[in-house]
């Protein structure tokens, strides 16, 4: 929020025009927002007209940025959903990228949660072609999780897998975003448990642990849902022995009463739907009052389903059908009020809608287009995903083998902290350079995300040369440039493509051939055995 705060600035206004009162008022309804939304609304209506008549745009548009988001914490949604509309077009028309990236960001938040995901979809859109070129890896950081979010609520895995890699990738190379934002315990999560949903066990156990350290920053997180809830989803998703207790955990720190219900509903509801897969009734009853508690009387009718459904299941499980029609009917009339509200908010944000221009739609293409890894040289994942499928194609037509091999940087976070950003590239150009020889009609190097590479081949590789090679050229080079010993870790598998195999099937089974050999002491390879 670009809010006046030195005294050349209030002079500046009170030569425009601007009233003292004004000016005591405007300094402090940002600040009071969160703690007194009801007060800070008020002030905001008493200053908007005096802000409107002498049309500062720059303080016009934080007056109305500070009352959508009062609106939006006193469950005023609609309100809420102009203001920040008409906030976020005077920023982008008077060049402040970021202060229009912040106010699309709430927009998406409240779509979000009214469970509207096209115009959530748009609004971080344009929230991202905002901030896109403004070189502010925290901002970059947070919208691509926020596009995450979108994608994952709509089900469509793949699509928030590249969004939560990116982010992932800012995150590496620029660790200063830790004290940056505070979204960084929902990223952790929301990355652990689209993993899980890939299948990717072993990464999703391996950033577990690696995120123990990080949750220490952030003391209001811990022992919240946030913290507790991915450590659940693991241990179902590995049948674990200590499945119940981490079930148990999640479900109490879901029912506390200290909970910011809007910052957390998210993994809550994800949680519920968890405990009903797994049957746990006694739990799943507990989370499901409590979130009604949260719930009622607030416009988040996207949670309020979840709950509903939820609530039907526990009823025919109990064999409570009287309780069951009536929870049906909730749910209808939920949905409804959904309807009725989506439709009212579609068309008062098409009416004020700011269309992106030509330019940036055609970055947009290029963005979604763009074939090789900037950095490295090599395919990046959308290369991958069409070439890898092909591959993938022709060899179950040819019943030959398809090797797929994973690699890494072990310890490379270290060698980015204690060296910086730009010898911790040196490391992934330098393993691009080795796969690059590999490349031919039929093998494919590429760069799946982080510092983390692939080679995949319709030809037999030996794997374990592959990796020697690997080993010796990087460990060689990077001792020359850098000083240092280093070592890279390799996962790899290698068989006839099934009918029922993926693409992402296949990966899978290399990444946990990698992190099997990362588990097992880092600087060597495994190979998954074929099935």
């Amino acid at each position: 929020m670009r809010l006046v705060t030195t005294e050349k600035d209030d002079k500046r206004l009170l030569e425009e025009g601007f009233s003292p009162s004004f000016l005591q008022s405007f300094h402090i309804v940002s600040e009071i927002t969160r703690t007194d939304p009801a007060r800070s609304r008020q002030l905001c209506l008493a200053i908007l007209p005096e802000a409107e008549r002498i049309h500062d745009p720059d303080v016009l548009a934080d007056v109305k940025q500070c009352l959508g988001n009062a609106c939006f914490m006193d469950a005023d949604s609609l309100q809420a959903i102009g203001m920040l509309n008409e906030a976020a077009d005077l920023y982008h028309e008077h060049h402040h990228p970021m202060e229009a990236g912040k106010a699309l960001s709430m927009l998406g938040v409240i779509f979000m949660n009214q469970g509207n995901l096209a115009a959530a979809m748009e609004a971080y859109t344009r929230e991202y072609m905002n901030v896109a070129a403004e070189d502010q890896p925290a901002t970059l950081f947070t919208t691509n999780f926020h596009l995450a979010q979108v994608y994952e609520a709509g089900l469509q895995h793949e699509m928030a897998m590249d969004c939560l890699i990116r982010a992932e990738e800012l995150l590496r190379d620029h660790p200063e975003i830790m004290m940056q934002t505070e979204t960084i315990p929902m990223f952790i999560a929301t990355y652990v448990i689209s993993l899980l949903h890939e299948g990717r066990n072993e990464k999703a156990a391996y950033e577990l642990e690696y995120s123990k350290d990080i949750m220490k920053s952030f003391p209001r997180f811990q022992k919240g849902p946030y913290d507790l809830v991915p450590w659940a989803w693991e241990s179902c998703a590995r049948n674990g022995k200590d499945k119940q207790e981490k079930l148990d955990a999640a479900a109490e720190s879901c029912c506390r009463k200290d909970l910011n219900t809007g910052e957390n509903m998210t993994i809550i509801a994800s949680f519920a739907r968890l405990l009903l897969e797994e049957e746990d009734w006694d739990n799943l009853h507990k989370v499901l009052h409590s979130m009604h508690d949260h719930l009622e009387g607030t416009d988040y009718y996207q949670y309020s389903l979840v709950e509903s459904r939820c609530l039907q299941a526990y009823y025919r499980h109990n064999n409570r059908m009287d309780d069951y029609f009536r929870e049906v009917d909730r749910y209808w009339k939920i949905d409804e009020k959904r309807t009725e509200n989506e439709g009212r908010f579609a068309v008062l944000y098409m009416n004020m809608k700011h269309m992106l221009s030509k330019a940036a739609m055609e970055n947009a293409m290029l963005e979604k287009t763009a074939r090789l890894d900037e950095l490295t040289g090599v395919a990046n994942r959308h290369m991958l995903r069409d070439e890898g499928a092909r591959m993938l194609a022709q060899a179950r037509e040819q019943q030959i083998p398809l090797t797929v091999l994973m690699l890494d940087v072990d310890c490379f976070k270290q060698i980015n902290d204690s060296l910086g950003h730009l010898n911790g590239d040196f490391c992934l150009k330098t393993i691009g350079e080795i796969l690059q020889e590999y490349a031919d009609e039929t093998t494919l190097p590429a760069r799946y995300g982080g510092d983390e590479f692939l080679l995949m081949s319709m030809e037999p590789l030996d794997t374990q040369a592959v990796y020697e090679r690997t080993l010796a050229e990087f460990s060689v080079k990077v001792k020359e440039k850098l000083g240092i010993d280093a070592t890279v870790s390799q996962g790899s598998v290698c068989r006839i493509p099934r009918e029922a195999d993926t693409l992402e099937s296949f990966i899978m089974e290399a990444d946990e051939g990698l992190y099997k050999a990362k588990r097992s002491g880092r600087g060597r390879a495994c190979q998954v055995m074929q099935q």
